[in-house]
């Protein structure tokens, strides 16, 4: 599991792609990584009904977050917009997400594990 995960901009990224009424990303700073999943976790939880399992202050600061956690948290979100999208895969998703937002890194092992 790569650390792209610990600055909430790949959280904050799949709730624009779906809602971009909700989260403006292109005003989101990597380097504020306990803001931008707090907003990831509110947002989610006000307005998708996705619970946080972790803080975003846990995910800020581990040196790698927890490779379940995130699936898990993940795999929530694509319950919940998969819908909308018929036919999109998480591996879909992420591929939105590193286009998006080449800074991203996002593990290419995760998104072969989420398939």
């Amino acid at each position: 599991m790569s650390t792209s995960w610990k600055d909430g901009l790949a959280l904050c990224g799949i709730i624009h792609r779906f809602r971009p009424d909700l989260i403006d990303f292109d005003s989101l700073n990597p380097s504020e990584a306990e803001k931008n999943n707090q907003l990831a976790f509110q947002v989610a939880e006000e307005h998708l009904g996705i619970q946080p399992q972790v803080s975003a202050k846990e995910i800020a600061c581990a040196s790698v977050p927890d490779q379940l956690t995130i699936l898990s948290y993940v795999t929530q979100y694509y319950e919940t917009f998969k819908n909308e999208a018929p036919g999109m895969s998480i591996t879909t998703i992420l591929s939105y997400l590193r286009h998006r937002a080449p800074r991203l890194n996002i593990c290419v092992a995760f998104t072969a594990m989420a398939m």
